[in-house]
């Protein structure tokens, strides 16, 4: 189980992305915080053509390592409309469980050992990453 040392840094996890599909141009940016397995965070979401729709979320949750290297994490998300169509609409609500294996690989790059359906590989190192044309 992690510590609750008042030593334990604030993890800052800043984020955001820009999409465009044919007509239509979203933006996302925001910030989640961690520190003490406790998350808090805010992010903006807007469409940026045709009607502009906004929506502020803002995320809490707690983190429960249950093993070394594998995490439950239990996510609350409250997504507001502050602009466009469905502003007053009193909102949205959601709630995520998440299992994470820290060290679990399925093809062999990053942490773990590597684990790969159906059997092991010769050469042991990390799948190539097939290039497209």
């Amino acid at each position: 189980m992690m510590s609750r040392n008042g030593d334990e840094p604030l993890k800052v996890n800043i984020g955001g992305i820009y999409q465009n599909q044919a007509n239509l141009n979203s933006l996302q940016v925001g910030l989640n915080l961690l520190k003490y397995n406790i998350y808090l965070g805010g992010w903006f979401k807007s469409t940026m053509t045709g009607v502009v729709n906004s929506a502020l979320a803002l995320v809490a949750g707690y983190k429960y390592a249950f093993y070394e290297d594998m995490n439950l994490k239990f996510m609350y998300s409250y997504d507001l409309q502050i602009s466009g169509a469905l502003q007053g609409t009193g909102g949205a609500h959601e709630i995520s469980l998440i299992l994470e294996f820290d060290k679990l690989s399925i093809f062999g790059g990053g942490g773990g050992n590597g684990f790969v359906p159906g059997g092991s590989r010769r050469g042991g190192g990390p799948m190539e990453c097939p290039t497209f044309y």
